[in-house]
């Protein structure tokens, strides 16, 4: 295998010149304006490595490391160095490296009696997907004379070795018998002015916005954050330079006359590094990289002698993945986390990412939306989203978004209306009559159910809950008969496609009378009594019916159970909460403790922190938030903070504030009519509006129930 390839090669891979070579080959043979040189092979670092000895020592130090002790790595970096430092580079490997430094003056832009290159660090792992080494190993610049060179070779592979990379690798799984490192010499390009470009902004992630770091004098400036470049931001839909932000600039880096780097103060704060003009051209050649790669880039790039150098180019790891939807003419679509809205700002997990789109693919059935689940119930980042671009589209249909936005996250609501108000989002009537006859035929067979449970809602409640209940308890039944992971899994994606038809639309009817109709009261109560925006809201304190206020409750009552119990109180109070679930897994709490927690978790084991995601440990498997909450609920000392004093005066004084503005509007014009209506109206809100978490109680049951299959 040769020591050396030029930069044109096709052998010019990952695997023999590292990441930074294998780029500039690719972009080479693209023909972009590289810089000339050659690439030195991770042949010739593992030779090197070889014939002095060097493997098993490098290894042992290496494994002696503690990850999280910086003096242990440093101490281990120091020691290899040192021994790369009294190696010799063997003669088949100098010989060559000499030939094509002596070859590349042939190629050079500026011929020069003295060759000025650059020594550049290439790992085999760097600039991997979801993975950024840059910076760990080792760059020398302006470096002059064949000597010179074989030694920034050689300071370059031991830069492998540096402490932040030994310890990157380790906790990245990299295995360190596994590396290697190329290396990359070409000419230096004196830049009048240099940078870096992100073909897609690496704050934001947009994907239609390019930014720009620039400054005078080398890159290494703006690399090594010395100086603070100027800052430009171009639209790449229309190369328009849409922000602009002259940075200081109050030095530069230059090459030395013999050789390395100087700096040189400047006084450039009003002078951009790059005019207009230049901008421009370099966000399309990055354009044209870009594509050329197929993925956003981070690119170094130098100006010099009027033209435009590539020095790098790496994919961008950290920007956001995008979702993978079809085609839109339009380029827009709005999207809705589904995280946001239950409250899970991490990933989900793959299995409850499949479980989600199941039960959200049976709400589409029941709408009759035949549209792909992934294609509305959208996947990226390891998040959900709910693609809501029809209902901001149609005009027709805005409201509803307002309405359903409004609830679930009023600060996306402020955003997608400022989206429609600039124009960003395009009007489309995507309410066709096919869809309005379906959505109307849909509605017509809830209303009576909504009639019936604002008419009676304790005698509609009841018969809803018990259908919920006999449809788990049908589940639970199938389950038992399902002898396979394959069965189980068909029955699953079975039971949750009916599992909205079954749960939710038998209480949904209960649940949105109050949450369409307390904004309405909240307007009654501005302009009859002049109250302020937002005071219906102490009408849903204390609500009764509410599985989750009804659950912590009842863990309030285990506590007193176990401060009832001086033992149990005792233990609960000193032991660490690990502890206390070994002693509770193994039967060995004190009595009070070990009956009032079991009960608890016979009842709610199925609640979790992360309760939506199917592939989270459950309280039942992992009790330790539940032992937390229990243990604040002990050190508890004011009674007025105990949780069913607080709900019973929530409670209390959302019925006071009610007869209240009750008494209050009867004394308004047309008084007697309107105080009837809006004390039945809050009558129904609050008999009603416990039961909103109803649902996904009963979602989180067969969750479990599929989970523990």
């Amino acid at each position: 295998m040769p020591f050396i390839l030029p930069f044109n090669s096709l052998q010019a891979t990952l695997h023999r010149v590292g990441g930074k070579g294998a780029n500039l080959s690719e972009l080479t043979r693209a023909g972009f304006n590289v810089p000339p040189g050659f690439l030195i092979t991770t042949d010739a670092y593992r030779a090197f490595v070889s014939e002095n000895g060097l493997q098993a020592k490098i290894l042992a130090l290496v494994a002696a490391t503690t990850l999280d002790d910086p003096a242990s790595l440093d101490s281990a970096s120091e020691k290899i160095r040192a021994l790369f430092d009294q190696a010799a580079i063997p003669n088949s490997i100098s010989a060559e490296i000499q030939k094509a430094h002596q070859e590349l003056s042939n190629h050079l832009i500026t011929q020069s009696p003295n060759i000025s290159v650059a020594v550049r660090s290439s790992a085999t792992a760097e600039d991997l997907p979801g993975l950024s080494f840059a910076g760990q190993q080792d760059t020398f610049l302006n470096i002059i004379g064949t000597d010179a060179v074989l030694d920034a070779v050689k300071k370059c592979w031991s830069s492998l070795w540096t402490a932040r990379a030994i310890g990157y690798r380790a906790r990245n799984g990299i295995a360190p018998e596994n590396i290697a490192l190329a290396v990359v010499v070409q000419e230096m390009v004196v830049a009048e002015s240099s940078g870096i470009l992100f073909t897609a902004n690496p704050v934001t992630g947009c994907r239609a916005e390019m930014v720009i770091d620039a400054s005078f004098g080398l890159g290494e400036a703006i690399v090594s954050g010395q100086v603070e470049p100027d800052h430009y931001v171009v639209d790449a839909g229309n190369w328009q330079i849409t922000q602009k932000k002259l940075g200081a600039k109050a030095m530069a880096i230059l090459p030395r006359v013999g050789g390395g780097t100087e700096q040189k103060q400047l006084d450039a704060a009003q002078q951009q590094a790059l005019d207009d003009a230049r901008i421009v051209e370099l966000a399309r050649v990055a354009e044209s990289i870009a594509q050329h790669f197929g993925a956003p880039q981070d690119i170094e790039w130098a100006y010099a002698r009027e033209q435009l150098f590539i020095l790098q180019a790496r994919p961008i790891t950290s920007l956001y993945p995008l979702p993978n939807l079809p085609h839109d003419p339009s380029g827009f679509r709005v999207l809705f986390s589904i995280n946001s809205i239950q409250g899970v700002p991490g990933p989900i997990t793959p299995f409850g990412r499949n479980a989600l789109q199941m039960l959200l693919g049976g709400v589409l059935k029941n709408l009759r939306i035949t549209t792909p689940i992934p294609h509305v119930i959208v996947e990226a980042g390891g998040r959900l989203y709910l693609d809501i671009t029809p209902l901001t589209r149609d005009p027709r249909l805005r409201h509803f978004a307002r309405a359903l936005l409004t609830r679930a996250d009023p600060v996306a609501r402020q955003i997608v209306f400022r989206l429609i108000e600039d124009g960003r989002v395009p009007t489309i009537r995507t309410l066709t009559p096919a869809r309005t006859f379906q959505l109307f035929r849909f509605l017509a067979s809830v209303a009576p159910r909504i009639q019936s449970a604002i008419h009676s809602p304790e005698k509609f409640r009841v018969p809803a809950l018990k259908k919920a209940d006999q449809f788990v308890a049908e589940m639970r039944a199938r389950l038992a008969n399902a002898k396979t992971s394959a069965q189980v899994l068909a029955q699953m994606e079975a039971d949750f496609g009916v599992a909205f038809a079954n749960i939710v639309l038998p209480i949904m009817p209960a649940i949105i009378p109050p949450i369409g109709i307390i904004s309405t009261v909240d307007s009654w109560l501005v302009e009859w009594l002049g109250e302020k925006p937002g005071a219906a809201l102490k009408l849903m304190r204390g609500l009764p019916n509410n599985v989750t206020t009804e659950m912590d409750l009842k863990l309030w009552r285990v506590a007193q159970k176990i401060r009832a119990s001086d033992s149990s109180h005792r233990l609960m109070s000193v032991l660490s909460i690990e502890k206390l679930i070994e002693y509770y897994r193994a039967g060995q709490l004190p009595d009070a403790a070990q009956k009032a927690i079991s009960g608890f978790l016979a009842e709610y084991g199925m609640r979790a922190v992360t309760e939506i995601d199917i592939g989270k440990p459950r309280w039942r498997g992992d009790p330790a938030p539940l032992f937390q909450t229990l243990r604040s609920y002990l050190m508890l000392s004011d009674p007025q903070l105990a949780p069913n004093v607080v709900f019973a005066r929530s409670g209390k004084e959302a019925e006071e504030f009610a007869k209240q503005v009750v008494a209050r509007v009867r004394k308004t014009h047309n008084g007697w009519i309107r105080a009837r209506v809006l004390g039945g109206v809050i009558r129904r809100i609050r008999a009603l509006a416990g039961l909103r978490e109803t649902p996904k109680f009963y979602l989180i049951k067969i969750l479990d129930l599929y989970r523990s299959a």
